[in-house]
């Protein structure tokens, strides 16, 4: 079974510098939660799907994508409407990280970078998971591993 290291932490403090150190360093697979997300929020993904039926037709964009900006606008004034978008999202990226995960050898290490990675259930899949933190003032900062 491979081994598993969770990166998680704030917006733009790092996590992905820290998941490429990992990968030149031997790491075999760097997943990045975020683009899983976009690719769920493609035109004719059953996420798409369930997103427009939870938040309408406002939120998609013309080609039958999810519309991140006008999701946004609903979602971060609206606690219940993060909610009720995460009950849709978090479960369909635990089922696309298992494929993603598939790919790595026995014998491997692969990273998945996710800001919501305990709050989403993916810390789940992990042996270790990596708070990645931001000094005041700096730009990526320390790394913290916790088991």
């Amino acid at each position: 079974m491979p081994r598993i290291i969770g990166l998680t932490g704030n917006i733009a403090c790092g996590k992905t510098a820290v998941g490429k150190m990992l990968l030149e360093m031997g790491a075999e697979r760097y997943i990045d939660a975020d683009a899983v997300v976009h690719k769920l929020y493609e035109a004719g993904q059953p996420i798409a799907v369930k997103v427009a039926e939870a938040f309408g037709g406002t939120v998609m964009a013309p080609d039958g994508s999810v519309d991140r900006k006008a999701l946004g606008e609903i979602v971060f004034q609206d606690a219940g409407a993060m909610r009720r978008l995460e009950a849709i999202v978090h479960p369909a990226v635990s089922i696309a990280l298992v494929g993603e995960l598939a790919s790595v050898s026995a014998s491997g290490i692969a990273i998945i970078d996710a800001v919501k990675l305990l709050e989403g259930g993916s810390g789940a899949f992990c042996q270790s998971k990596w708070l990645v933190i931001c000094a005041e003032g700096a730009g990526a900062g320390a790394v913290d591993g916790t088991e």
